[in-house]
């Protein structure tokens, strides 16, 4: 992929993401945190199938000798992740509209930590519940507007991407904030330390997702 199709790529996904909060009653700060974390599925989900064959072809190969293994031993040895079934994009994708896609996300986040106990706490789990306050749909509206990745992007690509969206959010804080600023938006100080204390907590939230960005970043490279 090239410069100018990366940034066609961004702009669509963006804007395709935004549209959906714009027809919501979702603020920035409540929809950041799992865009985030369906952008970091998408890329653990491509970087878990490129090792996927490799993975079963070692796991068949030890079954009933000494050496054997379950499979997400395997998987986490092989490229830093095991994504059971529940957890893997496109079931969540394919899931009925009837069901509950945002307790499915909920499942999928926590399966993933359950392997890989350094990202405890990171990913997002209840906030996928936030989304559907107003429209039940938005889950699996992004899930489909992220299937738009590339199955081939690697961690470059992945690096790029989740950057630009952390950009797109960081720059709409600040335009908020500014505006608030210059028209009187906190009057008596309580709205300028509310908003101060959501901010620490979206950067917060931000840093672990970079972390785990970092690791997917570092299992696909390897």
């Amino acid at each position: 992929m090239n410069k100018a199709q990366l940034k066609k790529l961004e702009a669509d996904l963006w804007s395709a993401a935004d549209k959906l909060r714009a027809n919501s009653d979702l603020k920035s700060s409540e929809y950041a945190t799992p865009v985030l974390g369906l952008i970091f599925l998408k890329f653990a989900d491509n970087n878990y199938r490129r090792h996927e064959k490799a993975i079963l072809a070692e796991y068949q190969q030890l079954q009933g000798t000494r050496r054997e293994k379950p499979v997400s031993e395997i998987a986490i040895e092989q490229c830093g992740f095991y994504l059971p079934d529940h957890a893997r994009y496109d079931y969540l994708l394919n899931l009925p509209e009837e069901k509950d896609i945002a307790k499915a996300l909920k499942e999928a986040m926590k399966a993933i930590e359950e392997y890989k106990p350094e990202l405890e706490g990171v990913l997002p789990k209840d906030e996928y519940a936030a989304l559907t306050r107003t429209d039940k749909t938005i889950p699996q509206q992004l899930l489909r507007t992220f299937a738009d990745i590339p199955a081939n992007a690697t961690g470059d690509l992945f690096g790029q991407i989740y950057e630009y969206f952390l950009s797109e959010f960081a720059r709409r804080a600040e335009r908020r904030r500014v505006f608030h600023a210059a028209f009187g938006g906190a009057s008596d100080g309580r709205d300028h330390r509310t908003a101060r204390r959501q901010g620490v907590r979206s950067r917060l939230r931000f840093r672990w997702h970079v972390r785990a960005i970092r690791s997917v970043h570092r299992s696909a490279s390897q």
